[in-house]
C-alpha cells in the first residue's frame, strides 16, 4: 500500500515524458476525453504501473529472502 501511495505521489509531482503519447494522438484516439489527469496525461497511469510493477517485483522476487537457513535444517 506504501509502494502504490509513493509512487502515485511521484508521477504526480514529477514531469514524465510523453513517450510518443502526444496530444494530436490523444486527440485522434478520444476526442472526448475530459476529467483527471490520468485522462488528460495517461503517460502517468503507465509510469504509475511500471514502477509500482518494479517495485512489487523487487520486493517480492529480486530481493534476497530474509528466512536464510541458520544450519538447525534436520538432516535427511
Amino acid at each position: 500500500m506504501l509502494l502504490y501511495v509513493l509512487v502515485v505521489s511521484g508521477t504526480l509531482f514529477l514531469p514524465i515524458l510523453e513517450l510518443g503519447i502526444t496530444g494530436t494522438v490523444l486527440h485522434e484516439l478520444y476526442p472526448d476525453r475530459d476529467g483527471g489527469l490520468w485522462k488528460k496525461e495517461p503517460e502517468r497511469a503507465i509510469a504509475v504501473a511500471a514502477l509500482f510493477l518494479i517495485g512489487l517485483a523487487e520486493i517480492t522476487v529480486l530481493r534476497p529472502s530474509s528466512k536464510q537457513s541458520s544450519g538447525n535444517a534436520p538432516n535427511e
